[in-house]
């Protein structure tokens, strides 16, 4: 792969990204939030290291999303009781609901 193929790749990835921001900002999101929700859709539950690590984000950048979607009341953060440190994130119905609008609008948007 030559080098403008790799910056046509990175451009279409950029207007990829831009769409799917511009559709999930209709529900309130940003693409990180939606992001964390993409993760959490294909799972029953996760945690915010194995979150991070799917996004490729640092720890408090992701502690910072969740805090956001959970007051949205889109995820629940579930803290062990004997061990604090381990959390359990999942998503809620209203999160679930809320991922399925956003998906079919991204849809759309890119066809």
């Amino acid at each position: 792969m030559d080098l403008d193929q790799i910056m046509s790749v990175i451009q279409n990835g950029r207007k990829i990204r831009n769409k799917i921001s511009e559709s999930v900002q209709l529900y309130s999101l940003s693409f990180n939030e939606f992001e964390v929700l993409y993760v959490l859709s294909g799972q029953k539950e996760s945690t915010p290291s194995k979150i991070s690590e799917a996004m490729g984000q640092g720890s408090s950048t992701v502690s910072r999303i969740l805090r956001s979607l959970c007051d949205k009341q889109l995820i629940t953060l579930d803290t062990n009781h004997i061990d604090r440190r381990n959390i359990t994130v999942k998503l809620t119905v209203r999160g679930e609901q809320l991922y399925a609008k956003s998906i079919n609008k991204i849809k759309l948007s890119i066809v």
